[in-house]
C-alpha cells in the first residue's frame, strides 16, 4: 500500500512533465507570451561564450584607451601616431559596440534591433577578428618565429584576436541557430 501513493505521484509528475513539454513545443505561441519554463534553454557553454566575448571586448578596450592617450607599453617604447593612432581610436567605439551587439543577442532589449543587422554585425565581428588573428599567426610562422621589434604584438595580439574571433563566432552561430529554429532566445 505504501507503493501506491508513490506510483500515483510518479504518474502525476509524468503528466505534468508531459504537459510542460507539450506547451514548450507549441511554436504558435509568441516568445514574449511564453513562460520561463517554455523558453529555450541555452547550453551553459554557449551562455558563457557570449559573456566571455563581452569581457574579451571590454578587456581589449583598456589597452586601446591607454595607447590613445600616449601610452607606449607593448609598442617598443613608441607612442602610436598617424594612421595607427587613428585606427586605434576607431577601435575603441567598435569594441564597445561589439559588446552591445553580443548582449543584444541574449537580452530582451535586443529585440528592438533588426535580426538581419544583429546577424550581419555579430558574424562580421567574428570573421574579421578570426581573420586578423589567423593572418598574423600565419605571418609569424612564415617568418620562422621572428617577432621583430614589437614582441608584445607578436606574442599576445595575434592569439588574442583569434580568441575574440572564436568567441564572437560562437555568439553568431548560437544566434543563427536560434533564429533558424524560430526563437530569438531572449527571455
Amino acid at each position: 500500500m505504501i507503493d501506491i501513493p508513490s506510483q500515483s505521484a510518479t504518474v502525476t509528475t509524468s503528466a505534468v512533465e508531459g504537459l510542460n513539454k507539450a506547451e514548450m513545443e507549441d511554436s504558435d505561441l509568441p516568445l514574449r507570451e511564453r513562460t520561463a519554463d517554455q523558453t529555450d534553454r541555452r547550453p551553459w557553454l554557449t551562455t558563457r561564450a557570449i559573456y566571455a566575448a563581452c569581457a574579451w571586448a571590454l578587456l581589449f578596450t583598456v589597452p586601446h584607451i591607454y595607447w590613445a592617450v600616449g601610452g607606449t607599453a607593448g609598442l617598443a617604447g613608441h607612442p602610436m601616431t598617424g594612421r595607427l593612432w587613428v585606427i586605434n581610436v576607431v577601435a575603441i567605439p567598435l569594441l564597445l559596440l561589439a559588446v552591445v551587439v553580443a548582449l543584444a543577442t541574449v537580452r530582451p532589449w535586443g529585440r528592438v534591433v533588426p535580426r538581419w543587422l544583429l546577424l550581419l554585425s555579430i558574424w562580421g565581428v567574428g570573421v574579421v577578428l578570426t581573420l586578423r588573428g589567423t593572418i598574423g599567426l600565419v605571418q609569424r610562422i612564415l617568418s620562422f618565429g621572428d617577432i621583430g621589434h614589437q614582441p608584445f604584438l607578436a606574442l599576445f595580439a595575434d592569439p588574442w584576436f583569434v580568441l575574440g574571433g572564436v568567441l564572437f563566432s560562437v555568439v553568431a552561430w548560437d544566434y543563427t541557430r536560434r533564429l533558424q529554429h524560430g526563437r530569438d532566445g531572449t527571455p
